[in-house]
């Protein structure tokens, strides 16, 4: 952690330095610009980036990515309709910038929920002690994608009430979806020890493949299937994981249990196809293909691997 702060430091230094020993000109060059920009961003100093970003922008104003790098930094500076502006300049030039839509979709979420924000922190101010307002906080705060915050809230209601398993849970599905696995799993595993359920395992599971810890992540699975025999998200995930290893002919017990639960679940059919395919059964392996419900892409890639 140090070692990183000093190179984001040597960073700034380096660009700022450049900036001011160039000609005016030199000191303006966009690339300059940008790696400035970046390096603030880096050290979560989001509003200066956005000065050194709008420069690069006013050069080049068709520049997509230039565009969505000033609209991204600018709603994690919290400056929503600055944000909402540049990402809709950014889906004009390119409607397809998927990035772009979804950063667009936070910043007018965050920007719709800072009245209530502004409500639920009062009421924490208020009673600081009240670990259902910490909860409130939290959840908010984890809907509209700022994870540290909620991590933060969800950490301090779990201080004042350390046994509550729904804000436990909520906290590992925050470290999930910020992509702190590490974090996912102790936060998953101390959970299970209160209470060994399907979906804990489950979510577990995710978070070991996550990790490309995949024999850890087959226990897991194996767990919440011992728990719940026709839970579909493991059994998927039991035989993917399977395929991923190359064990394929283990694959077919449990995604075969999987469609007969869920006759039309795309992806198991997808890869029950394709671990028949892998074990050179061309017969088995085209009785998945051509069933209705495998989409266009799903069916050309399991016809690739097929044996001819």
């Amino acid at each position: 952690m140090i070692k990183k702060a000093l190179q984001i430091a040597i960073l700034l230094l380096a660009c700022t330095t450049v900036v001011a020993q160039q000609p005016t000109d030199s000191a303006d060059a966009p690339e300059i610009l940008t790696d400035l920009g970046h390096a603030l961003r880096a050290n979560g100093k989001f509003v200066e980036a956005i000065e050194p970003l709008e420069k690069v922008v006013s050069v080049r104003p068709g520049d997509v990515e230039a565009l969505y790098l000033l609209g991204n930094t600018c709603l994690m500076a919290t400056k929503y309709d600055k944000a909402i502006k540049v990402l809709n300049q950014v889906l004009v030039l390119q409607p397809d910038h998927a990035e772009a839509r979804e950063r667009l979709r936070v910043s007018t979420a965050r920007k719709n929920l800072q009245p209530r924000l502004f409500s639920l922190k009062q009421q924490v101010e208020e009673n600081p002690r009240d670990w259902k307002a910490h909860a409130r906080l939290a959840e908010a705060y984890h809907g509209i994608g700022m994870f540290l915050e909620a991590d933060e809230e969800y950490q301090k209601t779990l201080e004042l009430e350390p046994n509550h398993l729904e804000a436990m849970v909520s906290l590992c599905v925050n470290y999930s979806e910020w992509g702190k696995l590490d974090q996912t799993v102790s936060c998953y595993q101390d959970v299970i020890k209160q209470k060994k359920h399907h979906v804990l395992y489950m979510s577990l599971g995710d978070a070991y493949q996550h990790q490309g810890k995949l024999d850890e992540a087959i226990a897991a699975y194996q767990k919440s299937i011992e728990l719940k025999p026709e839970f579909a998200f493991s059994l998927y995930g039991l035989g993917y994981v399977y395929i991923k290893q190359g064990r394929y002919d283990e694959a077919i017990q449990p995604l075969q249990k999987l469609i007969s639960v869920e006759p039309k679940h795309v992806n198991g059919v997808h890869a029950l196809g394709m671990a028949y395919a892998r074990l050179g059964n061309k017969t088995a392996a085209m009785q998945y293909y051509i069933l209705e419900n495998l989409d266009a892409r799903l069916a050309a890639d399991l016809l690739k691997a097929i044996p001819k």
